[in-house]
């Protein structure tokens, strides 16, 4: 019911606590940009700052090499919807 962190420790084991955040809500926030240097490792940037972590770019859809069965879906989707539209005007503009 409460907003705020909570701490959750395992009474059967001696493993961190651990602090989680619970109804937040974002007019209350600090939505302040984060640091690079606070960032865990595999977040950080190596190099320039516009380039992206192989894993990262991998996970995020941005280093495929191809289209994917979805996007040769849609397309085909798309021809076939300009294909209807150019006939339907083409068949009318004929009859008329």
């Amino acid at each position: 019911e409460f907003s705020g962190i909570y701490t959750v420790r395992s009474a059967q084991s001696d493993t961190p606590a651990g602090k989680f955040a619970v109804n937040v809500r974002t007019s209350e926030s600090d939505l302040e940009r984060a640091r690079p240097e606070e960032l865990p490792t595999q977040l950080q940037l190596s190099g320039s700052s516009s380039s992206i972590p192989a894993p990262l770019a991998r996970n995020a859809g941005l280093a495929s090499s191809g289209l994917t069965l979805h996007q040769w879906l849609l397309g085909i989707v798309l021809g076939l919807l300009f294909l209807e539209t150019f006939l339907a005007w083409w068949i009318g503009h004929r009859s008329a």
